[in-house]
């Protein structure tokens, strides 16, 4: 928002490009090891045998982040810089700045270090705002992505750190995995990494509809203002659907009536929460629309669109992650490309309907999501 209202249309699309395509390759670097990394070390918080997991974990992530950068070399520059001029030697430096908190962050959540957790968010948050503040001020997008790259850098340190602290939990794993443990690690991040190429993926690929085929060049500053209203109204669900995994890990075998009751009310607690955020950022978005200058003239509607599409998906991260911890992985990934599939097919269809039609295509994909996991929630009885 401070930066949309004063860079020029053209920077913003470049530097709302570069988040959209930053998110995209740190994805493919981190695929579904956040989750991993916090499944092993909340057993291992518990006393299970999951260290050896630990390791290739590590491993498994070290490859996949190798794997991530050799893509974004031999890649064509037009086709990850679309219309932008953003260089690659930049992008790649994001890439591993968003990645090095893949494992750190993971681990840091399944040993329920919150409160370190929280105290790392704010000062990276502070940082972020600051630095932003000031590229503003100087007129320039690029500084405000050295700003970006700066936080999440910070922000992995503060990750390690933590996991430092608790080390005797793990420090104790051999410096291999064995064959076995190597298998369990694959099996289980295996449905993981397809849902991370397929969410990362399907996210970029809508942008890159909006920024190289629709005719109107304000529609994808709309539209990469649009995800950040959507993302805000899905800020608290999601810091729910992160605490699921630790409680939850190493009891496959039976959910007890408190965990039940546990995930009853984080699901409410995520509906509820992006319900009443969505609603009132809905209700002020005729207000909040000129804060963006000449991107939106009157067409406020689409930060409300933008906002209303984060309700029907509060819920879907929260069971998802119950689903992965009791290992139904598997269910997950289904779901999960059945919402890429929808999604991608009505914003190819509606692209031309404006920035709006994306909104749309989310909240409609999302819906059919929400009403899958749910299902199989009930299925195996853990709500």
């Amino acid at each position: 928002m401070i930066l949309a209202g004063q860079i020029s249309r053209d920077d913003f699309a470049a530097y709302a490009f570069f988040v959209m395509t930053i998110n995209l390759f740190a994805t493919y670097a981190t695929l579904g090891i956040g989750v991993s990394a916090s499944q092993y070390f909340a057993i291992a918080r518990k006393g299970g045998k999951q260290k050896y997991g630990i390791k290739a974990v590590l491993q498994i992530y070290i490859i996949f982040t190798i794997i991530s950068l050799l893509l974004l070399t031999i890649i064509p520059q037009e086709l990850i810089s679309g219309r932008t001029d953003l260089p690659r030697s930049l992008l790649i430096i994001g890439v591993v700045s968003f990645a090095l908190d893949a494992v750190p962050g993971g681990a840091a959540m399944g040993l329920e270090r919150y409160r370190s957790l929280a105290w790392i968010a704010l000062l990276y948050l502070c940082v972020a705002l600051l630095g932003i503040a000031t590229a503003a001020y100087y007129n320039s997008y690029l500084a405000a992505i050295w700003v970006w790259i700066g936080a999440a850098t910070i922000r992995a340190l503060g990750s390690v750190l933590v996991i430092y602290r608790q080390r005797a939990l793990w420090s104790g794993a051999p410096s291999n995995a064995n064959g076995a443990g190597k298998f369990s690690a694959v099996t289980f991040i295996g449905p993981l990494a397809i849902v991370s190429i397929s969410s990362g993926t399907g996210l970029w690929l809508g942008g890159w509809l909006h920024l190289n085929i629709a005719s109107d060049p304000n529609q994808y500053p709309q539209y990469a203002i649009g995800l950040q209203w959507f993302a805000l109204g899905l800020f608290i669900p999601q810091l729910v659907s992160q605490t699921i995994i630790p409680r939850l890990a190493g009891q496959q075998i039976q959910t007890t009536n408190e965990d039940k009751l546990y995930l009853r009310r984080a699901i409410k607690l995520s509906f509820t929460a992006a319900l009443i955020m969505c609603s009132c950022g809905a209700a002020a978005s005729f207000l909040i629309a000129p804060i963006y200058g000449e991107i939106f003239d009157d067409q406020w509607f689409i930060i409300a669109a933008f906002g209303l599409a984060a309700v029907p998906y509060a819920i879907i991260n929260t069971i998802g992650n119950a689903l992965v911890a009791k290992g139904d992985q598997w269910a997950w990934l289904g779901t999960s490309l059945v919402y890429q599939i929808i999604f991608l097919t009505l914003s190819y269809w509606w692209i031309e309907a404006g920035a709006a039609s994306g909104a749309v295509a989310i909240a409609i994909s999302g819906s059919l999501q929400s009403i899958l996991v749910l299902g199989r929630a009930r299925q195996i009885h853990i709500i």
